[in-house]
C-alpha cells in the first residue's frame, strides 16, 4: 500500500522526530511503499528557533542558512500537490503536536482540495491528549491515541486487505457525526522496535548547533515516559489519559540501543548523540554500570542528555563522564521556589538545585539550565528571582521560552478556566489557544505582567543575568513570597495555587493545601 508521511516543521528546526522516524521503519519492513514530505528546510530560509535563542543571548551565534532553500506557504503547498500527483497515496499519515497544528491543517487542506477521497490518519502527541477535539477536524478522517507502532500497522493491514479498520485499538472516528472511540492497547515493547531506517530524511536533520559548533548529530531513544508530574508538561497527561496501556516508564535494553546506534553512525558520520528520554538518568545502578561499558566499547561519541537532580549523585556523575557525556539539560523553571512547588508542580528546593549543578560542574559536565517565563500566578518579582538564581547557578548555558499552555495540560485548564487564553471555537480545535507559542511571545493573558513587559524581559534575559542591566532596586532583595517560608502572596497568584490544587492532576497538593486553607 502507499503511504505517504507528512511532517509539517514550520520552524527550520532540524531534528529527526522519533515518534515518526519509527513509524516510518516499521511500515517499510512490512513491505509497504513508504514516502515523506518534510517541510522542514523548503518553508523558511532559517532555523527560526535558533535565531530566536540567539537574539535572546541563550545560544552562541551559528550561520546555518546555507541548509535552507526557502519557498513562500504556496509554494510549498504546490510541492505537495506535486507530490500528491505523482505518489497517488491511499493514505496519509501525520503526527501533530500543537504548535505545528495550524500549519498541518492547511497542508491537509491542500490534500482533501485535490484529493478528497485519500484517507488521512493523525497521530502525536495533541491527538492523544485532546482527540475528541481533533477528531473533529473535518480534514481528519482516524486518528490514533497513544503510541501508533502496533495500532497504525494493523491499521494499514486492515485497510490494504479491504477489511474493516473501525475496530483496530487506539482508533478514533466520526460515524454519522457521533465519535468513536476503542479501547487502549498495552504499551509497545521496546526491545522489539526495529532499528530506525532513515532513508527517507534528510540528512540536512543531523546539522545540529552545540555550544557554538556544528556537529553530525544522531537522535536516539533508551526509555520513555517520565515519573514527574509537571502541571505544564503533558507528561503528566499521558499518565492519566494512558493508564490502561500499563506502566508509563518504559525501558530499551541497553544491547537494542548500542545495536542501533552502532548501525547508523557510521553510515551518516555521527559525531554526537543526542538522546530524547525525559529523565535519562531514571536507572538503577547495575543499568548505569552495563550502559557506560557498552557505550564505551561499542559506540565512544561525546553524548548529550535531560534529566532531573533528583536522578543525579556525584558516583552517577562519575559515570557519565567516563562515558562521554559532554552535557547534561536540567528543568529550572524559575527561580522562585513558591511558584515552582504551587503552580508547576515541582517540589524541587532552590537549595537542591543549587547543590545538583555544583555536583554536575565538579564532575566536569557541561550544563544547561532551562527556564521558562509567562507562569499563570507569576508576577515580575518572580522573574527576577529567576534571574538573579540564575547567575547564582552559573550553567554552562541558559534556555528560556515563554509557558506554552498546550491542551491537555494542567496549565491550560486553569488558564482556560481563569479566562488568561484566547481561544478557537471552531471543529478540530475547540479550546485549544490560537497561535500558541514558546519562543515569539507569550499567549497567556496574565493580569499581572503584560505582553509587552514580558517580552522585554525574555530578550533582556542574559543582559540581567550577566549584569548587563541592573536588577530593578524594588527587586534587589527577595520577592516577598518568593519561597515557602517568605510572607504570602498576592491573591491573584493564591487564586491560581488553590485552582491548580482543585484539579487535583497537578501532584501538588499536599503543599498548595495549607496556602489555600
Amino acid at each position: 500500500m502507499k503511504i505517504l508521511f507528512i511532517y509539517p516543521n514550520a520552524q527550520g528546526y532540524g531534528r529527526i522526530p522519533l515518534g515518526l522516524s519509527v513509524l516510518m521503519t516499521l511500515l517499510i519492513e512490512k513491505g509497504h511503499d513508504v514516502e515523506l514530505f518534510d517541510t522542514t528546510f523548503i518553508l523558511t530560509a532559517a532555523n527560526n528557533d535558533n535565531l530566536i535563542r540567539e537574539k535572546a543571548g541563550v545560544a552562541i551565534p551559528v550561520d546555518t542558512s546555507d541548509i535552507y532553500d526557502p519557498h513562500s506557504a504556496e509554494e510549498v503547498d504546490n510541492l505537495l500537490r506535486v507530490k500528491i500527483k505523482l505518489f497517488k497515496p491511499e493514505l496519509v499519515g501525520i503526527s501533530i503536536v500543537e504548535d505545528n497544528y495550524q500549519y498541518a491543517d492547511r497542508l491537509l487542506s491542500v490534500i482533501r482540495q485535490i484529493e478528497p477521497k485519500i484517507t488521512i490518519i493523525a497521530g502525536g502527541t495533541t491527538p492523544t491528549v485532546a482527540p475528541e477535539i481533533i477528531i473533529k477536524n473535518p480534514n481528519i478522517d482516524y486518528l490514533i491515541k497513544g503510541e501508533a507502532e502496533e495500532a497504525l500497522v494493523e491499521f494499514c493491514e486492515k485497510m490494504e486487505n479491504k477489511l474493516p479498520v473501525e475496530d483496530t485499538p487506539n482508533l478514533w472516528y466520526l460515524n454519522n457525526g457521533q465519535v468513536k472511540s476503542n479501547p487502549i492497547r498495552s504499551f509497545v515493547n521496546m526491545g522489539e522496535l526495529p532499528p530506525q531506517n532513515l532513508d527517507l530524511w534528510d540528512e540536512r536533520h543531523y546539522t545540529k548547533v552545540y555550544d557554538g559548533r556544528i556537529y553530525q548529530t544522531g537522535y536516539f531513544e533508551l526509555s520513555r515516559g517520565c515519573t514527574q508530574k509537571c502541571t505544564y508538561c503533558v507528561n503528566e497527561t499521558y499518565q492519566r489519559v494512558l493508564e490502561d496501556s500499563g506502566k508509563y516508564t518504559r525501558k530499551k535494553s541497553i544491547k537494542s540501543m548500542i545495536n542501533e546506534i552502532k548501525l547508523l553512525k557510521n553510515k551518516f558520520n555521527y559525531e554526537l548523540i543526542f538522546f530524547c528520554d525525559d529523565n535519562f538518568m531514571y536507572m538503577n545502578p547495575t543499568r548505569i554500570t552495563e550502559f557506560v561499558s557498552a557505550w564505551k566499547k561499542e559506540i565512544n561519541l561525546p553524548f548529550w542528555i535531560n534529566t532531573t537532580i533528583e536522578s543525579l549523585n556525584p558516583k552517577r556523575l562519575a559515570f557519565l563522564k567516563e562515558a562521554n557525556c559532554i552535557g547534561i539539560g536540567i528543568g529550572v523553571e524559575s527561580g522562585s521556589e513558591w511558584l515552582r512547588q504551587n503552580i508547576l508542580g515541582r517540589r524541587l528546593t532552590n537549595k537542591a538545585i543549587l547543590k545538583g549543578f555544583k555536583m554536575i560542574h565538579d564532575a566536569g559536565i557541561r550544563t544547561t539550565g532551562n527556564t521558562m517565563l509567562g507562569f499563570p500566578g507569576e508576577y515580575e518579582g518572580d522573574i527576577y528571582e529567576t534571574f538573579k538564581y540564575i547567575k547564582k547557578l552559573n550553567p554552562d548555558s541558559t534556555d528560556v521560552s515563554f509557558v506554552a499552555p498546550y491542551i491537555g495540560t494542567p496549565i491550560h485548564e486553569i488558564c482556560k478556566n481563569l479566562g488568561y487564553l484566547e481561544t478557537w471555537d471552531k471543529p478540530g480545535f475547540e479550546g485549544m489557544v490560537k497561535d500558541i507559542s514558546y519562543r515569539q511571545y507569550s499567549t497567556i493573558n496574565s493580569p499581572l505582567v503584560s505582553h509587552e513587559k514580558i517580552i522585554k524581559l525574555y530578550y533582556s534575559f542574559m543582559d540581567h543575568v550577566v549584569g548587563k542591566k541592573p536588577i530593578p532596586a524594588k527587586y534587589k532583595n527577595k520577592f516577598p513570597g518568593a519561597d515557602d517560608t517568605a510572607p504570602p502572596r498576592g491573591n491573584l497568584s493564591i487564586e491560581v495555587a488553590n485552582a491548580m490544587y482543585n484539579t487535583g492532576t497537578s501532584g501538588v497538593r499536599s503543599i498548595v493545601k495549607k496556602i489555600a486553607a
